[in-house]
């Protein structure tokens, strides 16, 4: 892990509460208290709060009246010397201390670098960070519960027992392959098993990934031109938050609104509707829509009653079937017709079945009844990956190739790290990390 050569702040808490924090970390975090604090002792004890006065140096007078505290490293969030201001929360208040220290020696910190310079201190690995964006962004209780439970831990836990089965399996074949006299016969059959077990576990653990954690669920409604996207939308959250005519071709942007829902909070999105040799500004929303489109965790493809399922439809049932993104089909307009729909009937204009749908996608969208729930599509694709490694691992033991094994396993090794970070790339680590706040 690197040592870092500067030293870093930012506004940590919200702006505008009554209590404002301003972060200091690194190397001289100290000093710059000081500077600023003159009521801070050298003899500081850590984890102690000092009353007194924010002083500006170069004007030597009163800033703010505040309380400071001193967390020596290695006992503090990122794992070096951290200072917090705990001064008066409101904007042009913190804005003017936060001056002050960067004034003092101190540079703005970068989205996240707090909690990066945490990760490379070996402080939380990465699936500790991501719940803790996680925790800072939940909007509901099931995700907030499932990250939290992610910071305690569980799943690095998780990834370290799977990484120690397989640095086991692959020390017995490494040695099997350096004293080649000894035979594989024996312990053939118990690693092809166990490893088959453990892939079983992996593979359940990638499937039941729903959705990231602390991520508002976008729905995208789906359909041809006056298929009633719009009124639908506006029935499902109880207001008209889309303009709805018989004209068809209304809707030429996205229109958002969010759904409350017993369990969770979900963003509906209203699309163009869709129709062959679309022009101008409608073409533009449609392309708007299909690039949306790849960021839902739900698309709902609206069927008109009264025309059913045409090649329109089909060819966005393909479309996104093949993007992977889960799906519901809702016929429309059964107000309109009589008998039995192939898929679920609603009525926009009744309220018929409304009820239904919302539970539907609530379902969809749950977290794993399980008690544990992974954070993100990353996590989901490294255990797939990983799973996938150890399989093509057990085949190879089962054809006699140890040699094919081993590499198997050391490439199922490097998905595991992944998770946890020790292999994951720069770039992964950087894409997580910026989408942090400043002062976390």
């Amino acid at each position: 892990m690197r040592a870092a050569a500067d030293t870093i702040a930012a506004i940590a808490t919200a702006v505008g509460g009554g209590i404002g924090i301003i972060r200091i970390s690194g190397p001289e975090a100290a000093a710059i208290g000081r500077r600023i604090f003159p009521s801070l002792p050298k003899d500081v004890v850590s984890h102690h709060l000092y009353h007194g006065a924010i002083v500006d140096p170069r004007a030597l007078e009163p800033v703010d009246e505040a309380m400071v505290v001193h967390m020596r490293a290695p006992r503090s969030y990122t794992g070096e010397d951290v200072v917090e201001l705990h001064a008066h929360g409101g904007a042009a208040n913190l804005r003017r201390v936060l001056e002050i220290v960067l004034g003092a020696g101190a540079r703005l910190a970068t989205p996240g670098e707090f909690t990066r310079r945490a990760f490379e201190a070996g402080r939380l690995d990465l699936t500790e960070v991501e719940a803790i964006g996680a925790i800072i962004g939940a909007g509901e209780t099931a995700s907030l519960v499932a990250a939290q439970r992610m910071r305690r831990g569980w799943l690095g836990k998780r990834v370290d027992s799977a990484r120690r089965q397989i640095v086991a399996e692959l020390a017995e074949l490494e040695g099997a392959l350096d004293f080649p006299e000894d035979t594989l016969a024996d312990a053939r059959t118990p690693s092809e098993a166990s490893l088959r077990t453990l892939a079983d576990e992996l593979a359940a653990v990638a499937r039941s990934y729903r959705r990231p954690l602390g991520v508002t669920p976008e729905v995208m409604l789906l359909g041809r031109v006056n298929a009633g996207k719009s009124s639908l939308l506006n029935r499902l959250v109880g207001r008209e938050r889309a303009l709805v005519d018989e004209a068809a071709g209304t809707t030429r942007d996205l229109i958002e609104a969010e759904l409350e829902l017993p369990g969770l909070v979900v963003r509906l999105i209203d699309t163009a509707g869709e129709r062959d040799k679309a022009t101008g500004i409608e073409a533009r929303g449609q392309a708007l829509a299909r690039a949306r489109r790849k960021e839902v965790a739900l698309a709902i493809l609206v069927i008109d009653a009264e025309i059913g399922m045409q090649v329109l439809e089909q060819r966005l049932l393909a479309e996104v079937t093949a993007e992977g993104i889960p799906l519901l089909v809702v016929v429309n307009k059964i107000d309109r017709m009589r008998g039995p729909v192939a898929h679920r009937g609603v009525s926009a204009k009744s309220g018929e079945g409304i009820d239904e749908l919302r539970a539907a996608i609530e379902a969809m969208l749950a977290l794993p009844a399980e008690e544990h729930a992974l954070g993100s599509a990353r996590q989901a694709e490294a255990f797939g990956s990983a799973a996938t490694s150890i399989l093509l691992a057990a085949d190879a033991l089962r054809d006699g190739a140890a040699d094919a094994a081993a590499v198997e396993l050391r490439r199922t090794l490097h998905h595991l790290g992944q998770i946890t970070g020790e292999t994951a790339s720069a770039e992964v680590l950087d894409a997580i990390f910026s989408r942090f706040c400043i002062g976390k």
